[in-house]
C-alpha cells in the first residue's frame, strides 16, 4: 500500500511540474554589449561584474555581483548551487530564505519561481540610542527537485531595491498564465 501512495504522489508531482512553466533565472551576461539577461528580460549598461566560484566534492557554487547605470536596477546578486555525483541538498532555496527571515515573508509563486519580500530586522546603535531597524529585502528563488531532496538552488536578490524586483516580477507575470500565479506564504501576524 505504501508503494502505491509513493507512486501516486510521484506521478502527481511529475504531472504538476510538467504543466507548470519552468524559467531559468541564472543571468546571462554579454560582455561586448554590456547587457544582462534574466530569461529574456534585459538590463542594459552593466558597468561591473564580479564572479566567485567554489567547487567542492559534491557541489559547484557561483556568486555573481552585477552593477548597472540603470537607476531602477543598479545592483543585483546571483547565487547558484548545483550538486553532482549522487549528492543532494536538504532544503530548497525558498526554505533557506524563510529560515533566514524567521518566516516573516510574503512569497508569490510564478511558474517555478518564488518572488519574495521579507522583513529584515536588526538592532542598531546610533549615538547611544538603540532601536530596531526594519527594511524589506527582495528576491527570486528557484530549486530543482531530485530523488532525495534538491539538486539545484538559484537565487537573485536585490536587497532593498524594490523597483528592480518589481520590474522583473511583472515581466514573468506577463509571460505566465494566471492559474500558475499564487501567493504561497504571507507575512507573520503580530
Amino acid at each position: 500500500m505504501n508503494y502505491f501512495k509513493l507512486l501516486t504522489f510521484s506521478t502527481l508531482s511529475l504531472l504538476f511540474t510538467a504543466c507548470t512553466p519552468q524559467y531559468n533565472i541564472e543571468p546571462q551576461y554579454n560582455k561586448e554589449e554590456k547587457v544582462l539577461k534574466i530569461n529574456n528580460y534585459k538590463i542594459n549598461d552593466v558597468t561591473y561584474t564580479n564572479t566567485k566560484h567554489r567547487n567542492a566534492r559534491g557541489y559547484n557554487a557561483k556568486i555573481v555581483t552585477y552593477k548597472t547605470t540603470d537607476n531602477n536596477c543598479s545592483k543585483l546578486y546571483y547565487q547558484g548551487v548545483q550538486v553532482q555525483n549522487g549528492y543532494y541538498l536538504y532544503s530548497s532555496a525558498m526554505d533557506d530564505i524563510l529560515s533566514k527571515y524567521d518566516n516573516d515573508c510574503k512569497v508569490e509563486k510564478i511558474g517555478n519561481l518564488n518572488f519574495y519580500k521579507c522583513l529584515f530586522k536588526q538592532n542598531v546603535v546610533d549615538n547611544d540610542d538603540k532601536y530596531l531597524q526594519k527594511n524589506m529585502h527582495y528576491g527570486i528563488t528557484s530549486s530543482s527537485s531530485s530523488e532525495y531532496g534538491f539538486s539545484e538552488k538559484n537565487k537573485i536578490y536585490f536587497n532593498t531595491n524594490y523597483k528592480c524586483f518589481n520590474k522583473i516580477k511583472n515581466y514573468f507575470s506577463s509571460k505566465t498564465e494566471q492559474k500558475y500565479i499564487h501567493t504561497i506564504h504571507d507575512f507573520k501576524k503580530d
